[in-house]
């Protein structure tokens, strides 16, 4: 049973391998939009479970153990893109948003009892928000005080 059980779970991982190959083909046309509202990027699969990845190691090493992810969660992170991927290709869209992957993301990660993984996820999310309204004001200070200077300096032309 224990040599049947093994080779099941490796016909498993073979067809996850080939639905999630099946799929990326047909989400190699699909468009990212960007938090700006104007940049449109190509689909990256590898940036969701890149963020998968850092939300369950940033957890591990919250609950003391190795900030290495483990095998069986590497597994996990595997099947649930599969599936993350699977939905995204269900909405029959050309083009997605950041937001909306997320949420895709997040409710993946619920739905398979990931909860403290998906509220670090949910928690970095908010955490480079804030990050990028912080540079965008400090952007916006710095095109100020140029316009101030630039305006001072033609002033005494």
């Amino acid at each position: 049973l224990n040599l049947l059980s093994g080779n099941w779970n490796c016909s498993i991982r073979v067809n996850m391998k080939k639905e999630k190959v099946n799929t990326m083909t047909k989400m190699n046309n699909l468009r990212v939009l960007k938090r700006d509202g104007k940049t449109v990027v190509d689909f990256e699969s590898a940036k969701i479970k890149r963020a998968m990845m850092k939300s369950f190691a940033s957890v591990a090493k919250k609950r003391g153990e190795h900030e290495v992810v483990s095998a069986e969660n590497t597994t996990n992170i595997e099947e649930m893109l599969v599936e993350i991927l699977r939905k995204i290709e269900a909405l029959g869209v050309a083009q997605i948003s950041v937001s909306q992957i997320e949420e895709v993301v997040e409710n993946e990660m619920m739905e398979r009892d990931f909860y403290d993984e998906a509220r670090q996820y949910i928690t970095y999310k908010t955490e480079r928000a804030k990050e990028r309204e912080t540079g965008a004001r400090i952007v916006q200070s710095i095109a100020g005080l140029q316009a101030k200077v630039n305006q001072i300096g033609r002033a005494h032309v």
